[in-house]
């Protein structure tokens, strides 16, 4: 079977839920009266065959009972990776024209209040899956779809702190406009590393829970490199930003 496409945390809850589609989709089928009466009738007209096929039927239920569990505990998380990714919906955003004088794109220029307000009970709701899912409480399944956020929340933030882009990057706006977005971008970065840490102490002061043990690298490494490039970039804004007001 085909694992996840796509790197986000939205492309996890797509995979299960057409998972969960498709799984019940051959449920259905198999147990739909022309298929039983024909298992009734290879059964008795071939008996050896069976075994196999109640192993298959089998092995399908519990995929499809596994793809039915997780879609459904991941959809409580469905709104929290939204605002995340699609932060400009919220209304960080507005459109640029590029040199034609086509609105070609939207460039970041707004606040990502909505994305950075949304990391802490995002990580309630992440604990939540983790003490309840069957099969997001443990290491190797949640710490990837914790390294999947943290690769979300560096891609925000390199996007909207972007410094390359001539057309719409923080040197192509006033010295205001990309300090203000290089700090939002800098808060997104450092509200997950905060909020991971609380939640992370709590577990582990409640003692009722299983400890977040995720690979600290994996969710950091990137993360913590950008915000870091976002603090040069303030530095150096600031100053812009404080001779033009000289």
């Amino acid at each position: 079977a085909r694992g996840v496409i796509g790197a986000g945390p939205l492309d996890e809850i797509e995979f299960w839920r057409e998972r969960d589609v498709a799984l019940t989709s051959l449920h259905e089928q198999l147990v739909a009266p022309k298929i039983r009466d024909a298992v009734a009738v290879v059964a008795v007209a071939s008996p050896a065959v069976m075994p196999d096929f109640e192993e298959h039927a089998s092995k399908l239920a519990r995929m499809r009972a596994e793809a039915r569990d997780n879609r459904k505990f991941l959809a409580t998380l469905e709104r929290h990776f939204r605002n995340i990714t699609h932060w400009r919906d919220a209304g960080s955003g507005d459109a640029s024209a590029n040199a034609s004088g086509n609105v070609s794109e939207m460039v970041p220029r707004g606040s990502l209040s909505t994305a950075i307000d949304t990391v802490a009970p995002m990580m309630n709701a992440l604990r939540m899956v983790w003490i309840i899912s069957r099969h997001y409480g443990d290491d190797t399944r949640m710490g990837g779809l914790m390294g999947r956020v943290a690769d979300e929340i560096g891609r925000v933030a390199s996007e909207v702190a972007d410094a390359k882009n001539p057309a719409t990057g923080v040197f192509a706006v006033d010295a205001a406009t990309a300090l203000s977005r290089v700090r939002d971008a800098k808060r997104l970065l450092n509200t997950w590393r905060d909020s991971y840490m609380a939640m992370r102490e709590k577990i582990e002061k409640s003692g009722r829970d299983n400890r977040w043990e995720f690979d600290r690298k994996r969710l950091f490494h990137k993360t913590e490199y950008v915000a870091s490039v976002c603090g040069d970039l303030e530095q150096m804004l600031d100053a812009v930003h404080g001779f033009h007001r000289f």
